[in-house]
């Protein structure tokens, strides 16, 4: 594993892999994972000059259109992970972070298996960007299993690169259009990130039950907590507790 800067250099190899994340900030909608594929420096100065950037930069209009782009003219994968599904491996694994390497592990190695079939003669060595969001033993353990020499850059800034500015791009377009599905099948606009969500939560466990949280919501947030104190269900938090977090821990952006 390297933390060198993500961007081209002499001697970099090609084709390169990038993934990044959406979802894991906000309360509502699903956790989602994109990888894209670069082939070399031409399709990554295309990127560039079609103004794909990281897509907390770009509004959510310009995420779409760059999304439908990105999407006929890069090999790429997306794995959405539902709130429902989020909140079991959220209790199986009990950490954030560790979903996120499980999640980045099979958008890559998905991605990998595809570009092994459709492009020959890739080099021996398959560099991966990714954001510095958790210690990557999982996603190198499977890539290293494709029986290919992977390295994986993991850097703070990692949407620099624009193989990983693309797959912010993915990510927050699948985010968002997911979002909007689950606001049309219970009836509700459901609001982005996780700083004025109660009153939304408040009205869908009103008129819906618990079951429609698990099924809308990542359930671990403090919002629920929150909820659950309002309603009588749950004893109030220690004192000094903060954050979006439950007693296992905050998540991660």
């Amino acid at each position: 594993m390297g933390n060198g800067a993500p961007g081209e250099g002499p001697g970099e190899r090609w084709p390169r892999l990038g993934s990044d994340e959406a979802g894991k900030g906000d309360y509502f909608g699903p956790l989602v994972v994109a990888a894209v594929a670069v082939a070399g420096p031409p399709e990554a100065e295309a990127l560039r000059s079609a103004g794909v950037t990281d897509s907390k930069r770009l509004g959510d209009a310009r995420c779409r259109e760059l999304s439908v782009w990105i999407k006929k003219s890069f090999p790429h994968e997306v794995v959405e992970i539902s709130p429902r599904r989020y909140n079991e491996l959220y209790d199986q694994m009990g950490n954030l972070n560790r979903i996120l390497a499980w999640a980045h592990a099979r958008a890559v190695e998905n991605l990998l298996g595809s570009i092994e079939r459709e492009w020959a003669g890739l080099s021996p060595e398959i560099v991966v960007v990714v954001d510095q969001f958790a210690p990557v033993a999982v996603l190198e353990r499977a890539l290293f299993a494709r029986a290919r020499q992977v390295r994986v850059i993991q850097h703070p800034r990692a949407e620099a690169a624009p193989e990983v500015a693309a797959a912010s791009v993915l990510a927050r377009a699948r985010f968002l259009e997911s979002l909007a599905r689950l606001g049309e099948k219970w009836g509700i606009k459901f609001p982005k990130g996780a700083a004025h969500v109660l009153p939304v939560a408040r009205e869908l466990y009103a008129r819906e039950g618990e079951e429609a949280l698990r099924e809308t919501a990542k359930w671990h947030f403090r919002t629920t907590e929150q909820l659950l104190v309002e309603v009588g269900q749950r004893p109030c938090r220690t004192a000094g507790s903060s954050g979006n977090s439950s007693k296992r821990g905050k998540p991660a952006g």
